[in-house]
């Protein structure tokens, strides 16, 4: 997207970086660019600009750690900036902030953007500071580091990791093999040695595992005849499914049908993407509520959002773009820090149904592959 002429003020308004954790504020509204002046005013290089145009014109000049951008510009939207800064900063964070409850905005901001959180005006200073906070301790993990593609030699936790990769497998081999069944829908998986690679270069570039989570097997019929050969494809019916996955499989992603209205479906989501932060959701409903889709995003980290019915183009670009991500996270383990989802609401993690799935998701890593994948998750 090129530059629109138009009212603007000088390209020499961006201040040199100073070692300032540094932000770029996007809004329309010169009152508002005001407001975030006073709550950062102390600490950070701040960058403000009534115009979507110019802040493209910043991001080819300079670094940010983080962007803010409002939704509703005239001349181009946020999700547009978003998608611009995306493209010409990838490590900077971004954030859309906006006072309307715009779904196609939202949708955008998932699928095309990336947006790392949603906040919504009016907001709230000390919320909207710890948000920002966050967003430039993740930035700084990668902006203020040079990127390296060179390949480094294993440090000694990824040593110590092959090392107990090597038992599992080993111990797996071990176990007497059983004449070959049919599998039940309800019997547990089995793990095998290929599922249990250690990180790094597989022995056989094992394939990712995509598990559907359907209550019909119509979204995992059309995930298998699009993607066959090329992942695989599990099916989980029900919740004891998807923990008997999660404690046998090398399950990377994840494609949930999934009612957005409902809370213990929505609270399934969060302590998911708690537990197991490496897995990519895409998450597919038929719901359009902008509120809940926000959520999503900030307590969620889905990765894809697919409005039912789900087009298969659609779906197969999705989990194209997911196995790549997952590449450069083992590749790059730093990279999980841009998964962590924002802590779920206090009142949610005390209720019966979280509970519930947390001692669930307990069990699931005392498996083998639970006790393997232990380190492929946030550490605080």
């Amino acid at each position: 997207m090129q530059a629109q002429p138009g009212t603007r003020t000088s390209l020499s308004t961006a201040p040199a970086s100073s070692g300032k954790p540094s932000l770029l504020f996007v809004d329309d509204e010169r009152a508002i660019l005001t407001a975030l002046r006073v709550v950062f005013r102390s600490g950070y290089d701040v960058t403000v600009t009534t115009d979507g145009f110019e802040a493209i014109e910043f991001l080819k000049v300079r670094k940010f750690h983080v962007i803010v951008s409002d939704q509703r510009m005239p001349g181009i939207t946020g999700v547009e900036v978003l998608r611009e800064a995306r493209d010409l900063s990838p490590d900077t964070v971004r954030i859309l902030l906006t006072g309307y409850s715009e779904t196609d905005a939202i949708v955008g901001a998932i699928n095309d953007v990336e947006v790392h959180r949603f906040l919504q005006k009016p907001w709230d200073n000390k919320r909207l500071k710890r948000v920002v906070d966050e967003a430039i301790a993740l930035a700084r993990n990668f902006v203020d580091e040079p990127r390296n593609t060179a390949q480094q030699a294993p440090s000694s936790e990824d040593a110590a990791v092959d090392r107990v990769g090597r038992a599992v497998v080993d111990a797996v081999q071990r176990t007497p093999e059983r004449p070959a069944q049919r599998r039940d829908a309800a019997a547990p998986l089995r793990p095998g040695p290929a599922q249990l690679q250690p990180s790094g270069a597989p022995a056989n570039q094992e394939k990712e595992v995509v598990l559907v989570f359907d209550t019909d097997s119509a979204l995992y019929d059309q995930t298998r005849a699009e993607m066959s050969g090329k992942v695989e494809v599990e099916h989980a019916a029900s919740i004891d499914q998807v923990f008997r996955a999660l404690g046998s499989k090398r399950v990377g992603i994840m494609i949930c049908s999934f009612d957005v209205q409902s809370e213990s479906d929505r609270t399934f989501l969060q302590m998911l993407k708690k537990e197991y932060p490496f897995v990519l959701v895409i998450a597919a409903c038929d719901s359009t509520d902008a509120s809940l889709l926000i959520e999503l995003i900030n307590h969620t980290k889905i990765f894809r959002y697919i409005r039912k019915p789900v087009g298969t183009k659609m779906l197969s670009h999705y989990i194209n773009s997911a196995i790549r991500l997952l590449g450069e996270t083992r590749a790059n383990r730093k990279l999980l820090l841009r998964q962590k989802p924002e802590e779920m609401h206090e009142s949610l993690a005390r209720n019966a149904t979280a509970i519930s799935l947390l001692q669930r998701f307990a069990k699931v890593n005392e498996s083998p592959w639970g006790r393997f994948t232990a380190w492929f998750r946030l550490r605080e």
